[in-house]
């Protein structure tokens, strides 16, 4: 039963962050760019890096793993948003003419 809640799980975590960097930049206001999806989650992981020094000196752990987990989140879609925004290329680059 165990192994099976694992499994469960997984899955969900591959559903949640297959190209979610691409569909969050495809219904953004400023809609589908060349690796939007790509820049949308570099910039969702260097944000959960970026503190300024009065945030970080009344941090706990969990805000530091919060922090790591938001960052591991988004890498592990990064490589899917990557699939995802080269199949759509062509349209994308169709789009901006």
């Amino acid at each position: 039963m165990r192994r099976r809640a694992i499994r469960v799980a997984l899955a969900l975590v591959v559903c949640a962050v297959s190209g979610c960097g691409t569909l969050m930049s495809t219904c953004g206001k400023d809609g589908l760019g060349v690796y939007s999806g790509v820049k949308e989650d570099a910039s969702a992981i260097r944000s959960a890096f970026l503190v300024d020094r009065e945030r970080a000196e009344g941090q706990d752990a969990k805000d530091v793993l919060g922090r790591i987990a938001f960052a591991l989140l988004f890498g592990l879609d990064l490589p899917f948003s990557a699939a995802l925004d080269t199949l759509l290329l062509p349209r994308t680059l169709q789009d901006r003419r």
